[in-house]
């Protein structure tokens, strides 16, 4: 699952951290511009798949642009995302995710079966803040339910739905004035339609060493994640890294052939140069 985290997640919503500054605007400092366009390059390290024991090097462009308007919105708590109702202790907004695709020749457990596409997630997420430490520190629930999609850019399929509780523990400022670090925990339920997308062999595909199998929706997976923002030249490059660790153990889909790994880890780190900065200031929100 940490897939979709170091992913399409990775580009499009830890970007947004990286310069949102509520707080700042709170204690009289910089005021932020209602939105800012850049650019970025990304290296990820991820698994080939959920419970693969192979992982490749994904590098990629990251368009960036952060809109702070009081619908579609971008900050360093939640990313980027479109708010129906919010206030500071709960908000009610429409995120998103997804992962790379994979060649499934070039996986061993995968050799013979169909590619794994580009998937995409959307849907609900309402966030609750539990505690604000007297530091500017948050701690946070998310409850998101998701929409999740593949696609290979020729047809798109449905993949079933995603329950991703998370706990979040947010540190601006730390440990340095600037930089932006948060800790994530989250536990993964999927139904049988999404773990089938990953785990299923249908009778066709198996082989001495694969044997068929039919996918359960259930408990998918747990996961720890650490991310930081690091500020290198104000208002223009900052350095983003994001180390995570993912659980199968007690996965609904242990069983399947295809689960090769019960851990599995995603590594990313990007340089994101901004070089539009509007002159109109964001309203306080």
């Amino acid at each position: 699952m940490m897939k979709a985290w170091s992913l399409l997640f990775f580009a499009f919503c830890l970007n947004a951290h990286a310069v949102e500054a509520d707080q700042l605007q709170i204690q009289g400092r910089e005021p932020l511009p209602l939105y800012e366009i850049g650019v970025g390059a990304a290296s990820v390290f991820v698994p080939d798949y959920p419970g693969s024991n192979q992982s490749h090097v994904k590098t990629l462009p990251i368009p960036y642009a952060v809109y702070r308007g009081e619908i579609l919105h971008s900050d360093r708590e939640e990313g980027t995302r479109a708010r129906f109702f919010h206030t500071d202790e709960l908000e009610i907004n429409l995120s998103g995710g997804g992962g790379f695709p994979t060649n499934s020749n070039e996986n061993e457990a995968r050799r013979g079966m169909p590619n794994l596409d580009w998937t995409l997630e959307v849907g609900p997420r309402v966030s609750i803040r539990l505690y604000k430490f007297e530091s500017g520190a948050k701690l946070k629930l998310g409850l998101p339910i998701r929409s999740v999609f593949s696609t290979d850019f020729g047809r798109i399929d449905g993949r079933g739905f995603l329950f991703a509780p998370e706990l979040r523990l947010e540190l601006p400022d730390y440990p340095h004035e600037g930089w932006k670090i948060f800790v994530d925990a989250i536990s993964n339920f999927a139904d049988r339609r999404y773990s089938q997308y990953f785990y299923e062999v249908e009778p066709i595909y198996a082989r001495v060493d694969r044997g068929a199998y039919q996918a359960h929706g259930g408990y998918f997976s747990s996961d720890i994640a650490v991310g930081a923002v690091i500020p290198i030249v104000k208002n223009r490059l900052q350095l983003v890294g994001f180390i995570g660790v993912s659980n199968y153990s007690g996965s609904s889909n242990a069983s399947s052939p295809l689960m090769k790994s019960a851990v599995g880890n995603s590594e990313a780190i990007a340089l994101i140069w901004t070089f539009v900065r509007s002159s109109r200031i964001a309203q306080e929100n």
